[in-house]
């Protein structure tokens, strides 16, 4: 997508003082795309590795809840 971009932006040969909406648009599209594709190649192969989380945030059973009698008002 980045090189898309990139290579159309390069083939529409303006100036700065007589570019379009177009032109500063591709030019966003070439930077995020070309960020996004790096930060993918670097750390790619780890985006999706599990981690180990705390006890804290372990999902609740249901008999640890406090019923509504049994809770401090």
């Amino acid at each position: 997508m980045a090189y898309t971009a990139i290579s159309r932006l390069c083939a529409t040969n303006v100036t700065p003082q007589t570019a379009s909406v177009f032109v500063y648009a591709s030019a966003a599209i070439c930077f995020l795309g070309a960020s996004a594709g790096g930060v993918l190649t670097m750390l790619g192969h780890h985006l999706l590795d599990g981690i180990e989380v705390g006890e804290r945030w372990w999902p609740r059973t249901r008999d640890t809840f406090l019923s509504p009698e049994n809770s401090k008002s």
